[in-house]
C-alpha cells in the first residue's frame, strides 16, 4: 500500500518572484512584455559602456 500523497507533482506557480520583486522566467511559453528594438540598443549601448559581456 503507497500512502496518500506519495509522489504526487507539487504544482508550484509558473512564474515566482525573488526577493527584489524581479520575475523570474522558467522557460518557453512564459510571456514577456514587448519592448521597442530602441529600449534593447539603449541596454546594450550601457552594458557595452560598462564592458560588460
Amino acid at each position: 500500500h503507497v500512502l496518500a500523497g506519495h509522489r504526487v507533482a507539487q504544482a508550484r506557480p509558473r512564474r515566482q518572484r525573488s526577493e527584489s520583486g524581479e520575475i523570474i522566467l522558467h522557460g518557453s511559453g512564459d510571456r514577456v512584455v514587448q519592448r521597442p528594438l530602441a529600449f534593447y540598443d539603449a541596454v546594450a549601448r550601457a552594458m557595452a559602456r560598462e564592458q560588460r559581456p
